[in-house]
């Protein structure tokens, strides 16, 4: 489970795969979610991190796929934090909010 671009004219024609994840291990791409950051002309999408215990990653690339870098976002929750991640951009804050199902202090 490694995290992937498709990326199509609008009409889902001309599709081409882009593997946004050259640097990464298998594991670190479950539950993609994406958004595009307009003012940085950049790609980010947050996802479940398998291999970092079900923690939060953060894939930040330029629109077209490239130049990807990855960053564990987790600020320091314990495992079982990524669960379904959303996200989305405060423009007015300049931040990026993920929510996701934190299970870290459940039991």
């Amino acid at each position: 489970y490694r995290p992937s671009l498709f990326r199509c004219e609008l009409d889902g024609s001309d599709c081409i795969h882009v593997d946004v994840s050259p640097d990464t291990r298998t594991g670190n791409g479950l539950s993609p979610f994406a958004v595009i950051d307009v003012a940085g002309a950049k790609l980010l999408f947050v996802t479940r991190n398998w291999v970092n215990r079900e923690t939060l990653s953060l894939f930040r690339c330029s629109l077209d796929g490239s130049d990807c870098t990855h960053n564990d976002i987790s600020a320091g929750e314990g495992e079982n934090a990524g669960f379904l991640p959303s996200v989305a951009i405060d423009t007015v804050n300049e931040k990026l909010l993920v929510v996701s199902h934190n299970a870290t202090n459940l039991f």
